[in-house]
């Protein structure tokens, strides 16, 4: 959703959205219709939508720590066997065979501990 200003403050030219319709700043008072063109008595104090107006900038997604990551997947790891060791599962072949996704988990992440 685009924000919403009122008429009075949008540049003359620039193109919004009112009550479902879009429009283009043509006076302080005027707007026309983008499609018909049609004039249309805009109030001043009319609630619009800005269309290409500025937007904040996108933040940066978190980042971690590839010691952070290792250290996450070595605990998980350890979770996991330690519950198929509970289960009765033979633990050598569990902790070899978690070694190995590890080690394609980590790859693919281009990380190497």
């Amino acid at each position: 959703m685009e924000p919403v200003m009122k008429f009075s403050e949008l540049p003359l030219g620039a193109e919004f959205v009112f009550e479902g319709e879009r429009y283009a700043k043509v006076s302080p008072l005027m707007a026309h219709h983008v499609v018909t063109g049609a004039s249309r008595l805009i109030h001043r104090s009319a609630s619009i939508s800005e269309i290409g107006a500025q937007r904040s900038l996108p933040t940066r997604p978190e980042t971690v720590a590839s010691a952070q990551v290792i250290a996450g997947l070595d605990e998980l790891c350890r979770q996991m066997t330690a519950a198929l060791e509970e289960l009765g599962g033979d633990a050598d072949d569990v902790h070899a065979r978690l070694g190995e996704l590890r080690r394609d988990f980590l790859r693919s992440l281009k990380l190497t501990d």
